[in-house]
């Protein structure tokens, strides 16, 4: 026989006893917090790709200025290797967005590329 003590905890079903609330956040409130903090952290990384656009922007404008090529391919590379080495293999996808946002400065569109190589514009 089950005591009555016993099937209160229980949900008088039998069966297991569920690990106590009482001073502990629940599931959803946990997940709050930490969404939360994401959501900080994506305000932080937003800033600093802003800030990277911006330099970016400086470095290219300084080589066409000087009449150098608005791209430097070698530069790229170091970028996607460096991601690599601090991300691993999908590193290189994150470089590759971020220097996608970063050409030509904060606040201006790039056209997507193609499949076939070509711009949209």
């Amino acid at each position: 026989m089950v005591s009555s003590d016993r099937r209160q905890r229980s949900g008088g079903r039998g069966g297991t006893t569920p690990p106590p609330t009482t001073g502990t956040p629940s599931r959803e409130a946990h997940i709050s917090a930490l969404r939360l903090r994401i959501d900080e952290l994506d305000t932080v990384l937003i800033g600093l790709l802003q800030q990277r656009a911006r330099l970016s922007a400086e470095v290219q404008r300084t080589r066409v200025a000087h009449d150098g090529p608005p791209l430097a391919p070698a530069r790229e590379d170091a970028v996607r290797f460096h991601f690599r080495s601090g991300l691993g293999a999908r590193g290189g996808e994150v470089a590759d967005a971020v220097l996608s946002l970063c050409r030509g400065g904060p606040d201006r569109s790039r056209p997507a590329a193609r499949a076939d190589g070509g711009s949209e514009r």
